[in-house]
């Protein structure tokens, strides 16, 4: 209903937007990125909400919301708040994250599920984290949610990972001492 034409267009003057389903919800998901490309730009807030139901969801973010972020939306200059959280085992992925950025380059607050770079040492793991947000230089508040549906060798890692946080040891000194240099 909402995406019927109407006169005067009143989606180009959304600010606000929020919607919320299950990430089974294939058909909803997909009008969601029609409605966005649709919207003008003068948006300020952007929550999609995608729990799971009933154990591991298999239905990752959908292409078609990602294609709307990387390059059907109108850039968004106001955009200062994006809350994605899509829950399944694999997050975003760095198109998604650069989209996002290219989308609304004023960001201030980011709140995504993506999934923590598992490589070889610390200092390599942390460099790839930092990369993949020193883009934003206006964030001031980062919420990052790694996937809790983990395939059985990540497992492992992620649980090195919480523990690491929990002692706040070398691996979150390093994260935090690299972030702020790199987005002061």
């Amino acid at each position: 209903h909402i995406l019927r034409e109407r006169p005067g267009e009143p989606l180009a003057n959304m600010r606000s937007i929020s919607f919320g389903a299950p990430t089974h919800s294939t058909e909803l998901w997909t009008r969601v990125s029609q409605f966005l490309l649709r919207c003008g730009d003068r948006l300020e807030s952007l929550s999609l909400n995608a729990p799971v139901r009933l154990g591991i969801s298999a239905n990752h973010l959908p292409v078609a919301l990602t294609e709307a972020f990387i390059d059907g939306m109108k850039r968004q200059p106001n955009l200062r708040r994006i809350v994605i959280m899509w829950r399944d085992d694999e997050g975003a992925n760095t198109e998604t994250l650069s989209a996002l950025h290219s989308l609304a380059p004023s960001l201030e607050f980011l709140h995504i599920c993506l999934p923590y770079p598992v490589l070889n040492t610390r200092e390599e793991q942390v460099d790839a984290l930092v990369e993949q947000f020193k883009q934003f230089t206006m964030l001031r508040e980062l919420h990052l949610v790694f996937p809790t549906f983990l395939a059985e060798e990540q497992t492992n890692f992620y649980v090195k990972l919480n523990n690491s946080i929990t002692n706040n040891d070398a691996l979150l000194q390093f994260f935090w001492y690299d972030i702020s240099r790199a987005m002061p």
